[in-house]
């Protein structure tokens, strides 16, 4: 018998995106439907933030976007293994947020990285969380 998929993970936060003409989208619509990251016109982004799924519903981190800059949203998923009877249990995912662009030839990247109980980590580094 084949092991069940580890149940579905519950993000602290989603994201959202401001453009420059000043409208929204955000990873749940207002219908409920979950976009993916893919779905936003990255050349247009002016703002990238994140909101609390519970909650407030004004982003609570947010970075601006300057032209030629390209937003980046992940999250770090982590699960935990039971060696004893191989239970699966999701963990809360770190969320990150930021920009890269290319200067002189070189990556520029800042990372905003939110913890599942709010502490911040503000990094150049990708792989510091």
């Amino acid at each position: 018998m084949l092991t069940p998929i580890i149940p579905a993970f519950k993000d602290a936060y989603t994201w959202r995106v401001e453009y420059t003409d000043g409208s929204q989208l955000s990873e749940i619509t207002d219908d409920g439907v979950i976009l993916p990251f893919g779905a936003v016109e990255m050349g247009r982004v002016r703002a990238l933030g994140v909101v609390a799924v519970e909650g407030e519903d004004a982003p609570l981190f947010m970075v601006w976007i300057k032209p030629g800059q390209r937003p980046i949203f992940f999250r770090r998923r982590g699960i935990e293994l039971d060696p004893n009877n191989g239970k699966q249990t999701a963990l809360p995912a770190t969320t990150c947020i930021g920009w890269q662009e290319t200067k002189r030839g070189s990556n520029v990247a800042s990372y905003l990285f939110i913890t599942p109980d709010g502490t911040v980590i503000l990094t150049s580094d990708p792989k510091a969380v």
